[in-house]
């Protein structure tokens, strides 16, 4: 099964901001959740840490839902699936 590919988002200017938003490229998002094994994150503090809005925040963390690579744990947060230290 493909991935499907995820969300671009445009900068105020209009200009296309690449994958995910304004200098996020989608492999640093997953290299974010892979180096950090217990990472979970609420859409709220993903969208500080990388400066997204909210809703872009939401979009991308449901994109890597769908693809499989992160999971919508308790408390509405974000982890990655399949983490072995990650219960």
């Amino acid at each position: 099964m493909m991935a499907a590919p995820l969300p671009t988002f445009t900068d105020r200017a209009g200009r296309g901001a690449g994958p995910i938003g304004p200098g996020v490229p989608a492999r640093l998002i997953r290299a974010e959740f892979e180096e950090m094994p217990g990472l979970a994150l609420t859409t709220s503090q993903a969208a500080r840490l990388w400066s997204l809005t909210k809703s872009q925040a939401e979009t991308l963390l449901e994109a890597l839902v769908r693809d499989g690579f992160l999971v919508r744990a308790r408390r509405a947060t974000y982890r990655r699936r399949g983490c072995p230290r990650c219960t």
